[in-house]
């Protein structure tokens, strides 16, 4: 009985020391590839993982082989032939041989598929680029650092965008500006009523030359008339 105590004193470390460290929940391209969890064993011992099983929020969905181990510091790699983790939302249980809970994690939720997945961190789950069979936190640096690159950049051409951004806006205000429409007092010419105004003037004018005329004929008559009269008186 003692002999199996310390066995089982033994074992604890190593079984404990095994972790979750990545999870493949919506793969890209969906249904047609492949969901997989990533395990990895820090000690330096390998581990029996003979009939050890994995579980989501539903029931049992992996169930290792009689002889399965995991060396240490290597990772285990479970691939599912059909999807079966829930990516609405779901969660990851490792559990021993004697269904003793070793590993869990929970609230995985992935709408869109892509090529990220879950994975710890030193002591932190993040979401970015697989890496698988990989360690986890090396992405992570890399990532900041094209990040802070690419702000670098954009921030050396910041001044020359805001430049050309201004420089459109002037022209556009500009262009308002010139289409703005332009309100001018108009004088309306017609033509038929210059004519009618012409043609009334001259033919007033016309009007008195013959009123004129007659006149001046009707004074020559009356002229013409009395002065025969008078001379006829003298001769008589």
């Amino acid at each position: 009985m003692s002999k199996l105590l310390i066995c089982l004193i033994l074992l604890i470390p190593f079984v404990a020391s095994l972790q979750i460290t990545e999870v493949e929940l919506n793969p890209f391209g969906g249904r047609e590839n492949v969901e997989w969890i990533e395990l990895y064993n820090p000690s330096d011992q390998p581990i029996n993982l003979s009939f050890w099983k994995i579980h989501d929020d539903l029931k049992e969905r992996f169930t290792f082989t009689p002889n399965s181990t995991i060396s240490g510091k290597e990772y285990y790699i479970i691939e599912f032939n059909s999807p079966v983790l829930n990516n609405g939302g779901d969660s990851v249980f490792l559990y021993n041989q004697n269904n003793n809970l070793v590993d869990k994690i929970e609230n995985l939720k992935e709408i869109t598929s892509s090529s990220k997945t879950y994975q710890l961190c030193k002591g932190d789950w993040i979401f970015q680029e697989q890496t698988k069979n990989k360690i986890n936190c090396e992405e992570k640096p890399a990532e900041k650092e094209f990040q802070t690159e690419k702000s670098t950049e954009f921030d050396e051409e910041k001044p020359e965008n805001q430049k050309d951004s201004k420089i459109k806006k002037e022209k556009i205000k500009n262009f308002n500006k010139t289409n703005e429409p332009i309100i001018q007092e108009t004088i309306k010419l017609n033509p038929k009523t210059i004519k009618t105004e012409n043609d009334n003037q001259t033919i007033r004018e016309k009007g008195y030359a013959k009123y004129s005329i007659a006149i001046f004929c009707v004074l020559l008559l009356s002229l013409y008339i009395i002065k025969p009269k008078k001379k006829k008186n003298e001769w008589q």
